[in-house]
């Protein structure tokens, strides 16, 4: 039987290359990975076999010498194969423009994924209708995996959907902000007991939200964290998942992923300090939705309020002073992005009212939350960010379409 060879050129983008893997499986019985030694070192190659439970041979080349790529590439022994299919989408230009001409005259087939509509092009041989879409998606998992991330599910409340979505329907009716020391105080309980002692200062809230605690006047650990704001996560990640009629494996909610590290980094803390932290040694990080659709990845920040609270002092005593916190979740979220590829999809969804946050007796609070507002939401749009608050999110009867 004849042997085909798929070639992938390997960059920091790894999922076209788990795409066409995926789509061309079946007609595949040898993978070839044209890489460079930062590839290696960070360990790109490894993660795209991993996020396909493929093995591969690899030609490792100087990432910008058209020399060096020409003769290892003409040292390789192509003859053996009877077919042979190249993914240009990944490498450096210098990679991509070696790579079409050597197998454009070998005869390969060359294709291209265009991150676009879920599409990938034939550009060698030349035909008319040389556009086609995958046919196979890949999975929230694997396109985890491909970028080298491990991952650690959080279990989720156990409460239903409808609990949460009165709460939902609750904070869309309610000023926040009448309610903020009973909410402050959940907070500070987040994961722990609050006790009957408490209850009487938090009564009120959770009757306006219909929350009935499980054990009368008390919360216990687990709905302190789902109070605290699981809940809002919960209710938007399943209500998109019934939206688009996700199965499980194609949406997390209240997720924790550990990134790989490079097998050679730059800085490395436990040299330079001599010790590390519980926080630095876990590498991890709390995502609050993330699906995929239509070979597409999304990632949804979730928080019910914008302002938070520190504690400052004032002429000698200490005061707790509000301060906006959406400026710190777009540099959180504008971080991770750029570790899910080119294309990834990233939003924050919160249940402040951007134009009543604004609003003040006082003109200058006012114009200076202008200003804020304003410097907030270029930061967003130059990082790609869409952001939805709670009057985009009351008008809308779908969530994913406030993401388009």
């Amino acid at each position: 039987m004849a042997r085909t060879l798929l070639v992938s050129l390997v960059s920091d983008q790894t999922i076209p290359n788990v795409q066409l893997i995926k789509q061309l499986k079946d007609q595949v019985t040898d993978y070839l990975f044209v890489t460079t030694k930062g590839m290696e070192n960070k360990g790109t190659r490894q993660w795209i076999e991993n996020a396909c439970g493929i093995s591969g041979d690899k030609i490792e080349v100087e990432q910008f010498s058209f020399s060096d790529m020409e003769q290892k590439l003409s040292d390789f022994d192509f003859e053996d194969y009877g077919k042979i299919m190249v993914n240009l989408t990944g490498g450096t230009k210098t990679m991509t423009l070696v790579a079409h001409e050597f197998f454009k005259n070998i005869g390969a087939e060359i294709y291209y994924v265009t991150g676009d509509n879920n599409e990938f092009i034939k550009i060698f041989p030349v035909k008319r209708n040389n556009v086609a879409t995958f046919s196979n998606s890949a999975t929230l998992e694997e396109y985890l995996t491909a970028y080298g991330f491990s991952i650690n599910p959080s279990p989720m409340s156990g409460l239903s959907f409808e609990q949460s979505e009165k709460i939902f329907k609750a904070y869309c009716t309610i000023n926040i902000m009448d309610y903020v020391d009973a909410i402050r105080l959940i907070n500070s309980k987040r994961g722990k007991t609050l006790k009957k002692d408490d209850f009487d200062k938090i009564y009120e809230f959770l009757k306006v939200i219909e929350y009935e605690p499980i054990t009368a006047r008390c919360l216990s650990k687990e709905e302190t964290k789902y109070l605290s704001g699981d809940w809002f996560e919960e209710y938007v990640g399943l209500r998109i998942k019934k939206e688009l009629d996700l199965s499980d494996s194609d949406i997390f909610i209240s997720t924790e992923l550990e990134k790989s590290l490079s097998q050679k980094v730059k800085n490395d803390a436990l040299t330079l300090l001599g010790e590390v932290s519980e926080a630095e040694s876990n590498n991890n990080n709390e995502m609050d939705v993330m699906f995929m659709y239509n070979n597409k990845f999304y990632s949804i920040e979730c928080k019910s309020s914008i302002v938070a609270f520190r504690t400052v002092q004032k002429n000698g005593d200490y005061i707790e002073k509000p301060y906006n916190i959406l400026g710190e979740t777009i540099y959180k979220s504008d971080s991770l992005a750029r570790r899910f590829g080119l294309f990834a999809n990233t939003a924050i969804f919160t249940l402040t009212d951007f134009v009543e946050y604004c609003k003040d007796d006082d003109l200058g609070r006012h114009k200076n939350k202008i200003r804020e507002m304003e410097g907030i939401i270029n930061r967003a749009n130059l990082s790609n960010i869409k952001l939805i608050d709670k009057k985009q999110l009351k008008c809308s009867d779908s969530l994913f379409n406030l993401l388009q």
